[in-house]
């Protein structure tokens, strides 16, 4: 996602300072002509509004230590990650002793979508500065709460996984029965039922054809179902349908959580 938004603000002519701990993708992010930095404190120090986007709550963590160790100057830190609301919340403590006001504010939408994505603020009100900057990137959805960005961003990936996981099933009964995948798909999307969403009339025929994104990896999409179920616990939510679906998708997934997940369909329906 970090790419996506770069990708945009740059767009639209923003001037953009950029830290990754990642060498392709600093190198990435300079032939694009962002101004690229060797520490997170650095982009604090030249930014008006800092923006996130880390894959882990470790990785944000990290980030934070080196962001906010010492006080800096007072701007709005807008964290774009799908991270544990609880790792968030820590950040947020360290962020205000050093002056930052931080907010989750995760997005729904594919990387080839930045600009028309919907973002979940845990918020009442945004900064001028900061409003600016996430309306570049798409719909501002504020939501009252520090961390019901986050929650209901997790509650989005957490039906995405169990929808993944029924596809999947449907794929293998298909077979069983003698049925094409592709057909069944093409049979069962015409009928206008009221069970399948835009995953299977959309994504799915695309899938079947060896056609990925590559925008969503199957690790990220079981990353965000186990912080869900962490979530769960922490709030005394029974989630069966949804632990059930994070066992079987992370069976399929053994083999490379680096592809898009969405390549389990076609793996499923080559599957002798």
């Amino acid at each position: 996602m970090g790419g996506a938004a770069l990708r945009r603000l740059l767009e639209i002519g923003a001037t953009t300072y950029v830290f990754d701990a990642s060498r392709e993708a600093s190198q990435r992010a300079e032939v694009l002509g962002a101004e690229v930095f060797d520490g997170p404190a650095k982009v604090r120090d030249a930014a008006d509004v800092l923006l996130l986007s880390l894959p882990s709550d470790e990785a944000l963590l990290s980030v934070s230590k080196a962001l906010f160790s010492s006080r800096g100057r007072e701007i709005p830190v807008l964290d774009l990650s799908t991270v544990s609301v609880s790792a968030s919340t820590r950040v947020r403590g360290a962020a205000q002793s050093s002056g930052a006001e931080y907010l989750d504010c995760p997005v729904i939408g594919g990387t080839s979508n930045a600009g028309s994505w919907t973002i979940l603020v845990g918020a009442a009100e945004v900064a001028s500065d900061a409003r600016r900057a996430l309306e570049a990137l798409g719909r501002v959805e504020l939501l009252g709460r520090f961390g019901d960005g986050l929650r209901l961003k997790l509650i989005n990936n957490m039906l995405l996984a169990q929808q993944t996981a029924g596809i999947c099933e449907a794929i293998v009964l298909a077979r069983a029965s003698g049925i094409d995948a592709a057909r069944m798909q093409a049979t069962l999307g015409a009928a206008g039922s009221i069970a399948l969403g835009r995953l299977f009339l959309e994504v799915l025929p695309a899938a079947l054809e060896g056609q990925t994104a590559n925008a969503f990896s199957t690790g990220l999409l079981l990353k965000d179902a186990r912080i869900a179920l962490r979530l769960a616990d922490a709030t005394g939510a029974d989630l069966p349908v949804t632990r059930s679906a994070l066992q079987e998708l992370a069976l399929l997934a053994s083999t490379d959580e680096r592809e898009d997940f969405t390549a389990l369909f076609a793996r499923l329906a080559a599957r002798e």
